[in-house]
Formats: structure tokens, sequence, C-alpha cells
């Protein structure tokens, strides 16, 4: 009886060294905790509110960067690119296809719930206008 406990307890403890090396070893994606669709309130600084939803995927051939499409409410095909980076999302000076100049930062809070965002937009006259926003997960 005692051989047949320590064969289960040293099989139990390999089971368990296993998983550990399985989890220390793995290449976890840190963009895979902010991939989604999120509701956005948007408020800027004039206090005009929109609601709408920009979906949130990994870059292809970036491991950095994240793609944000219909940011601003630019259309659903409409695209910019941020880097990701200790809960943070940073886009710097990127041109969309129709021309707007997107700056700005998203912090991500802790738990991958919300995202607030504070960020310009020029439509190419060199006037950006400045939004603050709250992008929240859908659940």
């Amino acid at each position: 009886m005692k051989n047949k406990t320590i064969s289960i307890f040293i099989v139990i403890m390999l089971f368990i060294y296993s998983c550990e090396l399985d989890d220390l070893n793995s290449n976890n994606d840190p963009r895979d905790n902010i991939e989604d669709t999120w509701k956005i309130e948007n408020e800027t600084l004039k206090s005009l509110k929109a609601v709408y939803y920009v979906d949130i995927v990994k870059h292809q051939s970036d491991s950095t960067k994240v793609v944000l499409y219909n940011f601003h409410n630019l259309g659903e095909n409409i695209y910019i690119v941020g880097t990701y980076n200790n809960n943070r999302i940073t886009v710097s000076n990127f041109t969309t296809e129709g021309g707007f100049k997107i700056n700005g930062t998203g912090i991500v809070s802790l738990k991958y719930k919300d995202i607030s965002w504070d960020y310009s937009v020029d439509i190419g006259d060199g006037e950006p206008q400045e939004y603050l926003s709250t992008f929240i997960r859908i659940e």
C-alpha cells in the first residue's frame, strides 16, 4: 500500500511540474488581453457625445502592434495602428485612408475591462481636435 501511495504521489508531482513548465515556457501574447470588440463612449472637450464600436486585433507581422478598426467612428474598414506595451496603446502620427492624422494614448485597465483614451484628430486643416473616450469591453 505504501509503494502504491508513493507511486501515485510521484505521478501527481510529475503532472504538476510539467504543467508549471508549460506555463513558464508559453509564449503568451499580451495583445490577447485586448483583442476584442469594444463599445466606445466618446466625449470631446466640447461635451459632444457619440457611441460606436471599435474592433482591436493583433497586427499580423509586428508583435508589438495592434490594429484598431473604426477608431473615432471613421468607418468599419478604416483602421489605425498602435504600439501596445505595458498596458498602453500609443498611436503616433498615423494617417488614415481618408487623410485623418491620429495621435494619442490609450491606457488599459488592470483587468482589461476598459481603455481610457486621450487623443487628437487632424482632419487635414492643421488644427487637431482633442478627444477623451472610454473603450468598454463588451461582455
